[in-house]
């Protein structure tokens, strides 16, 4: 949407500039001034090529979420009873969907399939806190394997 929106103003952009060149061209007859034109013209097109650059890196690449959407997402994770502590949390938007990935240590469970039931659990509660969140990789962390070990 927005680079649609861009690509239209940039046109407007061009067409003016160009038309009030070659008016200053026909009022003065002297052709330095359509030439002058065309040279904006040009600029106009570069700076809409870069800024289209930037935003299709960002959609292809992906870049980090907000800091206020990292910081919900944080707080939210603290809350829950099942996370003793965060290690990390990457968010990264990509296109209009997040990609998560959570390092966290975990309350002690009673056995592996009960750790996997208590991550999906986490997951499928965030994905509805979070609707863009479409893609969350977790990762359990144990403590003597941290950075604090017992």
């Amino acid at each position: 949407m927005m680079l649609s929106v861009s690509e239209d103003v940039a046109a407007l952009a061009g067409v003016l500039v160009s038309l009030l060149a070659l008016g200053i061209a026909v009022l003065t007859g002297d052709p330095l001034y359509d030439a002058l034109g065309s040279i904006g013209v040009g600029l106009v097109l570069m700076a809409t090529a870069l800024f289209s650059m930037r935003e299709i890196k960002s959609l292809l690449v992906g870049e980090a979420a907000h800091r206020h959407i990292r910081e919900e997402m944080h707080a939210w994770l603290e809350a829950r009873p099942e996370v003793r502590r965060i290690v990390s949390l990457i968010a990264l938007k990509w296109s209009d969907d997040l990609v998560i990935a959570i390092q966290a240590e975990l309350e002690p469970q009673r056995s592996a399939s009960e750790l996997v039931r208590t991550i999906d659990r986490l997951e499928n509660d965030l994905k509805q806190r979070f609707p863009a969140a479409r893609w969350i990789f977790f990762e359990p962390e144990l403590r003597e394997h941290g950075r604090e070990p017992l």
